[in-house]
């Protein structure tokens, strides 16, 4: 079962945000580039997301194929069906209860949702064996174990990632990779400095719901500047940033 689950509030903020904050409207830019690359069989594909939260990547996958989702928040899950009435969605978690459609999918994504998991290799197995052969799996993950601090104890997260053990996590469990690459670099120093302030303010948390959207001019800058790596990923790779992107082949 996952760790850190939103409660009605927070998923309420999550749904607002999504629609208006600068780092989920690019992030999002940049997941959607990313997927209309991608040669699926056959077409339309069969897209599972895994955690879909309150809806906004459901949205932009179903451009793309026959979308499902599994979201184990109730709150969330409340907040996609109504919204998203045309998207089946239903409870679900990693690593034991992920097969509740007993059907097998050529996309699977996983957005900022295995650093949740305790046992990711675990669930990295039953997301295998929810797909089919030779289909891709979709993977964002936060980057870099030294940057773990309050917000990620806040969210619920066991850990961070980095390029090179999670490749030979994925490659260890059956995967081939086809592509990976850190995003949010330009922002990336700005990142650093505002977590690591975190960490020195001993005993103040950070959560998800205190992530307000900044002013419009700055929620504006930091988005035109986060949403530039959109028009060179994926035919470029970033060498660092604050979250990591990976695409896996099932064989």
């Amino acid at each position: 079962m996952p760790k850190g689950a939103f409660d009605q509030e927070a998923s309420e903020w999550q749904y607002n945000a999504q629609k208006k904050h600068w780092w989920y409207m690019a992030r999002t830019r940049i997941l959607d580039k990313i997927t209309s690359t991608l040669k699926l069989n056959p077409p339309p594909p069969d897209i599972l997301e895994i955690g879909c939260e309150t809806g906004s990547s459901l949205e932009m996958l179903s451009k793309y194929g026959n979308v499902k989702g599994l979201e184990y928040s109730d709150y969330s899950l409340e907040t996609v069906r109504r919204t998203l009435p045309d998207i089946p969605v239903q409870k679900g978690w990693l690593p034991d209860n992920i097969d509740v459609w007993r059907q097998r999918f050529d996309l699977v994504c996983c957005f900022d949702v295995l650093e949740h998991v305790a046992d990711d290799k675990a669930a990295l197995r039953a997301i295998k064996d929810v797909m089919k052969e030779n289909g891709v799996l979709f993977l964002a993950l936060p980057a870099y174990q030294w940057l773990f601090g309050p917000y990620d104890i806040e969210g619920g997260h066991y850990r961070r990632y980095d390029k090179k053990s999670a490749k030979e996590m994925l490659t260890r469990n059956g995967f081939v990779i086809e592509y990976s690459t850190y995003i949010n670099t330009i922002l990336f120093p700005c990142v650093c400095m505002g977590r690591l302030a975190e960490k020195m303010k001993s005993g103040q948390f950070v959560t998800p719901k205190a992530l307000k959207v900044p002013n419009i001019v700055v929620n504006t800058i930091l988005y035109r500047l986060f949403v530039i790596e959109s028009y060179y990923i994926p035919a470029l790779s970033n060498p660092f940033g604050a979250s990591l992107l990976i695409l896996a082949r099932n064989i």
